[in-house]
């Protein structure tokens, strides 16, 4: 059996190399290339039905030509079981002097691969350096200056742009700001009040007996009288929300701390459970008096 697939493995190729060899073609070299430069070549190969024909791409027969690009076109049959198979190859060389270039291919059919040898051609590969020109780098020209090279005075120019940007815009922030803490306000000539709205004469009578309720309506009293005055909610605010927003509504600064004083003592009795002495009594007695007036 080994005998037989021998003998059928060298008749088949016999029958692949032998009769089509005379039919395979190469296009004619350049005469002339510089290295490195592409070159087109077309390559036919005529090769039985149903037999894959595949260029040798690492042949020594390309002797410093390497193959760039291969295009395989669509066989052509030529009648008789024989078929054309045309490549179309983009070739640069790298190696100077005379090249003699052999291309092969490699025909397979029925699991059997042969190598057949293509039509020679000759090539002559030129330097691109003039004749007798020293092979070796020159020196590298100095550097020289260019036109139009950047300003000493940009860098300098930037920055202080943005700086004044920045400040600019700080400026304008603030001043917005204060604008809108100053602004102009509508103050209602009349607010509706409590119906159960306390009266100085209830904290005066209440201020010895029940000092909680004294104390309670006289914090009462002065929000009111805030709020008729200046225009803000004060009965929503705590003590030191009130005294904030004084302090930025431009109210006086005395003003707004004999308030915070007055808040703050009645706070301490209405909520902490401080009891003061009747004279400590009288007198924030004496200074909710004092905001009332002042705000009347």
């Amino acid at each position: 059996m080994r005998l037989i697939a021998l003998l059928v493995a060298l008749v088949v190729g016999v029958v692949l190399v032998a009769p089509v060899l005379a039919d395979d073609s190469v296009s004619p070299f350049p005469s002339s290339v510089t290295i490195g430069q592409q070159f087109e070549v077309v390559v036919q190969v005529d090769a039985p039905a149903g037999a894959e024909v595949e260029l040798n791409l690492v042949a020594r027969g390309w002797n410093f030509v390497e193959v760039v690009r291969v295009i395989h076109l669509q066989p052509l049959d030529l009648g008789g079981g024989t078929w054309r198979h045309t490549f179309n190859l983009t070739l640069a060389a790298f190696a100077l002097g005379d090249r003699e270039i052999v291309p092969s291919v490699f025909i397979t059919q029925d699991g059997v691969s042969v190598e057949r040898a293509l039509p020679a051609g000759t090539l002559f590969v030129a330097s691109t350096l003039p004749e007798n020109a020293p092979l070796q780098l020159s020196p590298i020209i100095d550097p020289g200056a260019v036109a139009g090279a950047q300003s000493l005075w940009l860098v300098p120019i930037a920055v202080g742009s943005v700086v004044l940007g920045v400040a600019f815009v700080t400026a304008l922030l603030v001043w917005l700001t204060r604008w809108w803490l100053r602004r102009p306000r509508v103050v209602p000539t009349e607010l509706p009040e409590s119906a159960h709205s306390p009266d100085i004469g209830a904290v005066e009578a209440d201020l010895l007996a029940n000092p909680v309720a004294a104390y309670r309506a006289m914090a009462a009293l002065v929000r009111e009288a805030l709020a008729r005055r200046y225009g803000f909610p004060a009965r929503a605010l705590t003590t030191r929300e009130l005294s904030r927003r004084m302090e930025a509504e431009g109210v006086d600064r005395w003003q707004a701390r004999l308030v915070g004083g007055v808040l703050e003592a009645c706070d301490a009795v209405v909520y902490a459970g401080y009891l003061p002495a009747p004279e400590r009594r009288t007198a924030d007695l004496t200074m909710a008096l004092q905001v009332l007036e002042a705000t009347g």
